[in-house]
C-alpha cells in the first residue's frame, strides 16, 4: 500500500548504499534499517504527465510570469507545459507596470541670466568614501562660479559646518582677491554642513544663500553635474 500510494519501484542494487525510506517519503512512523548486504534502494518514480493544459488570458499570464514584455512572453510560453494562452499575444497595456517604471519626471531647463563673476556660487558635499585619500580624508567639498564655470574642490576629513565653512573662507578669499569682486550668493542644497555657524558667517558677511529642495539632486544642479563628471572618470580609470 505505501508504494502504491507514493509511486515508488523498488530496484536491488547489489553494493550501492540504500537511500533511507524517511527521507524519500518524509514520513517518520516509517523505518528502513540498513543491512550490511542486499541492500533496497526506493527510487521515486520523475515520469509524471501533465493531462491538464489550462488555458488564460495573456493578461493572467503577464501577471503570473512577473510582468515580462511582450517578446519574453512569447519565448517563454513553448516552453511551460500545462499552460496556454488563449488569443493572438498583443501588447498589454498593465498599470502596475507603468506604475512601476515610472521615473520623476524631467525638470525643464531654464536660461540663467548672464551673472557677473562670483555673483552666484554653487557649492555641495561628497562623501564619506570607503578608500582614504593621501591626506587622510574621505571627504570632498565644491564651490563653481556660475559666470566661469571655475570649479574648486578641495578635501576635507568630515562634513561639519565648521570643515565646511573653513573651506568656503579660504576659497573667497583667494577668489574675491584675484578678481577683485566679492560673493554675493551662493546655492546649496539642505544639507546640515550648509546650516549653523555656516549660516551664521554668510549673514555676517551680507552673502545671500540660495536653498534648493531636500533630497533633490537638481539643487544646486552645477555642482552636481561636477559631482558625477568627476564619478565617470574615477569609474573609467578604475575599470582600465
Amino acid at each position: 500500500l505505501f508504494f502504491n500510494e507514493f509511486n515508488f519501484i523498488i530496484k536491488h542494487r547489489p553494493g550501492v548504499q540504500n537511500v533511507k525510506a524517511d527521507s524519500l517519503s518524509r514520513r517518520p512512523d516509517y523505518e528502513i534499517t540498513e543491512e550490511p548486504e542486499n541492500h533496497v534502494q526506493l527510487i521515486k518514480d520523475h515520469q509524471v504527465s501533465l493531462n491538464v493544459v489550462e488555458h488564460l488570458s495573456f493578461e493572467t499570464l503577464h501577471r503570473r510570469f512577473g510582468h515580462p514584455g511582450t517578446q519574453a512572453l512569447k519565448k517563454t510560453l513553448p516552453a511551460v507545459n500545462g499552460v496556454r494562452g488563449t488569443g493572438p499575444i498583443q501588447r498589454i497595456l498593465c498599470e502596475p507596470c507603468q506604475l512601476g517604471k515610472s521615473t520623476k519626471k524631467n525638470i525643464p531647463g531654464v536660461s540663467e541670466t548672464s551673472y557677473d563673476l562670483l555673483e552666484v556660487i554653487s557649492s555641495d558635499t561628497q562623501g564619506p568614501f570607503p578608500v582614504l585619500a593621501f591626506d587622510g580624508t574621505c571627504n570632498n567639498v565644491k564651490f563653481i562660479d556660475s559666470k566661469s564655470n571655475y570649479c574648486k574642490m578641495e578635501t576635507i576629513s568630515d562634513r561639519e559646518a565648521a570643515t565646511v565653512l573653513l573651506a568656503f573662507k579660504r576659497f573667497q578669499a583667494r577668489m574675491e582677491r584675484r578678481t577683485g569682486k566679492l560673493i554675493k550668493n551662493i546655492r546649496t542644497d539642505m544639507g546640515t554642513e550648509y546650516m549653523g555657524e555656516f549660516v551664521d558667517y554668510l549673514e555676517e558677511s551680507g552673502i545671500v544663500k540660495q536653498k534648493g529642495n531636500a533630497y533633490s539632486h537638481v539643487h544646486p544642479g552645477k555642482a552636481e553635474r561636477v559631482h558625477q563628471s568627476i564619478m565617470h572618470k574615477a569609474r573609467a580609470m578604475l575599470i582600465e
